[in-house]
């Protein structure tokens, strides 16, 4: 079922790292929410919209934190109004440390951490339970100097997840200079493996090849047989950006800025649901200089692919770059459903700390209107 919590704006990426530009700074092994006691932004009369200088900087030139479109130094941040949340961690820098989820009881529930090199690149990505298990590793190497790499992600198939729909490119789907990623994800009896390499040819167009695999933990750690494939992708770039793949995306355009204003699905109809699910059609960004986010999109006429998917959404935005309207229509039958943002308060820095929601259940049709509110803590 789709999840019909409000809309989150920020388009962060799920990382985290150690701070290679100031290593003075305490990362910390933060299991606990954040300390109230800091730098807070708080409601202020003298709000800062001056754009700041990377707003000039091309997207994928930016760091996580700018890319998340904060402003400010910004420490960590969380909402606050939720039982479950997710607390985020950046350096000076603005490389995101740490990710750290809550559940309902306010107990750690997982952590994603990341490490990067001197260059500030990010090298490596580890996910890891509440009592440290490691579930997930990702490592990444760079030998394609100032290309932008598609990393073939859920998204570039021509769909997009529910979670996509609020959080727009999630999971680094693309990122500067990559040539390599490497992915292990541990269980008891095997080990989950998969290789990727990004190799642009003379005409500036990419293959990627994904070799997955098993390595049966119980057997000297050989792969196991029938469990190795390579599978490849290829992507047509224009004037260095992706246009098209082989697979799922087509007619992809791009902002100045280095941000996506369109594409196609090139995805062929399906009535399997797990290939066809929130299949798209055309997908539309909001063109500004500071936020990633979707401005609409369309599914196939006629097709859904699964339950209580959106046939289509449109979100529109005030001039600070923030969400005020999310409307979609669930059965394609006329009748649309509403999130509205307002009432937005400010800190000093120009980042919200504070919006009412009014939000409408899909299935029983109830209003509720609520305030949000974000705690936000500065160097």
């Amino acid at each position: 079922m789709k999840r019909l919590l409000p809309i989150a704006l920020l388009a962060l990426m799920f990382a985290a790292c150690e701070d290679p530009v100031t290593p003075g700074d305490d990362s910390g092994n933060n299991t606990q929410p954040a300390d109230t006691t800091g730098n807070q932004g708080s409601g202020s009369d003298e709000v800062d919209f001056t754009p700041e200088a990377w707003y000039e900087t091309n997207f994928w030139d930016r760091t996580d934190r700018e890319q998340a479109g904060l402003r400010g130094p910004v420490k960590q941040w969380r909402v606050t109004t939720y039982a479950s949340y997710t607390l985020y961690e950046y350096d000076r820098a603005g490389h995101l440390l740490k990710a750290s989820s809550y559940n309902n009881s306010g107990e750690l529930s997982d952590i994603i951490t990341n490490t990067f090199n001197a260059e500030g690149q990010l090298i490596k990505s580890e996910s890891r339970s509440a009592d440290g298990y490691l579930y997930e590793e990702i490592t990444y190497e760079y030998g394609n100097p100032g290309k932008v790499v598609v990393l073939d992600g859920y998204l570039y198939h021509g769909r997009l997840t529910s979670d996509m729909i609020s959080y727009d490119i999630m999971n680094k789907d693309i990122m500067k200079g990559v040539s390599a990623v490497h992915r292990r994800q541990p269980e008891i009896q095997h080990t989950a493996c998969s290789d990727d390499s990004y190799v642009f040819d003379d005409q500036g167009n990419l293959t990627i090849a994904s070799h997955s695999y098993l390595i049966d933990e119980w057997n000297d750690g050989q792969i196991m047989d029938g469990t190795d494939t390579t599978l490849y992708y290829h992507w047509t770039y224009k004037e260095g950006y992706p246009d098209s793949s082989d697979h799922g995306i087509s007619a992809m355009t791009w902002q100045a800025n280095g941000m996506p204003l369109s594409w196609d699905s090139r995805v062929k109809e399906t009535t399997y649901i797990y290939l066809g699910k929130f299949r798209v059609d055309h997908c539309e960004y909001y063109q500004n200089s500071r936020v990633l986010a979707i401005k609409d999109f369309r599914h196939v006429d006629g097709y859904v692919g699964s339950w209580l998917a959106d046939y289509w959404r449109t979100n529109e935005f005030d001039e600070h770059d923030e969400l005020t309207l999310s409307q979609f229509d669930v059965y394609n039958e006329g009748d649309s459903i509403q999130y509205y943002y307002t009432d937005y308060v400010y800190d000093s820095h120009g980042n919200w700390i504070s919006r009412k929601e009014d939000t409408m259940g899909v299935l029983d049709g109830n209003r509720s209107v609520s305030t949000v509110e974000r705690e936000i803590i500065y160097y």
